[in-house]
């Protein structure tokens, strides 16, 4: 489709980048005419398990944060603590957000 076309890019257009989208089980995601247009395009498309918040890489990683958070909520008193205070957690999360999704098979 147009719409289609214009937002994801097809291959052998100028500036054609693949893509993977990954979905969850909402039955939009799941027809047949929108895997077909995704996967026409050039792109490829990952059905998600069943929605488990402890099993979904995202949710594993906010949890964490909140957990830290909430451990250090007595010395956020600023917006510069809680920037401070963040960073640190995410920082000490060894290689972070990005590790989790290529170990899930996201990336």
């Amino acid at each position: 489709t147009i719409v289609a076309d214009a937002a994801l890019g097809v291959v052998g257009t100028p500036g054609f980048v693949p893509r993977t989208f990954m979905h969850d089980n909402l039955t939009s995601h799941l027809g047949d005419e929108v895997t077909h247009t995704i996967r026409h395009a050039g792109h490829k498309v990952i059905q998600r398990v069943p929605y488990n918040p402890n099993d979904a890489p995202i949710e594993y990683q906010f949890n964490h944060i909140e957990t830290e958070m909430g451990l250090r909520v007595h010395s956020i008193h600023t917006d510069d603590d809680l920037v401070r205070e963040i960073t640190a957690i995410i920082g000490n999360m060894g290689a972070g957000f990005d590790a989790a999704f290529r170990h899930c098979g996201y990336m």
